[in-house]
């Protein structure tokens, strides 16, 4: 399966006028995918079971959920 992208240029963070300019690879969503396609579209090319890869992919959504409410907790009372 091939993967979509787009050139994009990009300057250096902090430096007045972008500093030296490089260019990265953004790939471009074309739709969205369950969970169960997802499993079984790596399931395919890998030796894991389902059920392992399963709980990898919610241990990640938890993650980024702790993520989120850290920042959020952060950003509330790092300024106080």
């Amino acid at each position: 399966m091939a993967i979509k992208f787009k050139v994009i240029e990009k300057g250096q963070p902090g430096v007045p006028g972008g500093g030296e300019k490089k260019f990265y690879a953004s790939a471009n969503m074309s739709g969205e995918m369950t969970l169960n396609g997802l499993t079984k579209s790596i399931e395919k090319i890998s030796t894991v079971s389902g059920a392992d890869i399963r709980a990898v992919l919610y241990a990640k959504k938890g993650t980024e959920k702790i993520t989120k409410a850290y920042r959020k907790y952060k950003a509330k009372y790092e300024n106080d």
